[in-house]
């Protein structure tokens, strides 16, 4: 996947982010759709979630808060 995404003829509104949702995805275990909203949400700072899904406590740059 990581080649697909660095592919330079590949357009991706931001690779970046993409890439760091991967990353969480392989290296921490957890959904895709958890790994791409956790790198949408630190890339724009915010570090603290309202979640009951425990994946996100193994992400040390955000918080899970349990409403």
């Amino acid at each position: 996947m990581r080649r697909i995404i660095e592919l330079k003829g590949l357009h991706c509104s931001n690779k970046a982010q993409a890439l760091a949702a991967l990353d969480y995805y392989v290296e921490k275990n957890i959904d895709w759709t958890d790994a791409f909203m956790a790198s949408q949400l630190i890339a724009k700072g915010i570090h603290e979630l309202y979640s009951f899904d425990k994946h996100f406590d193994r992400l040390d740059d955000l918080a899970r808060i349990e409403p």
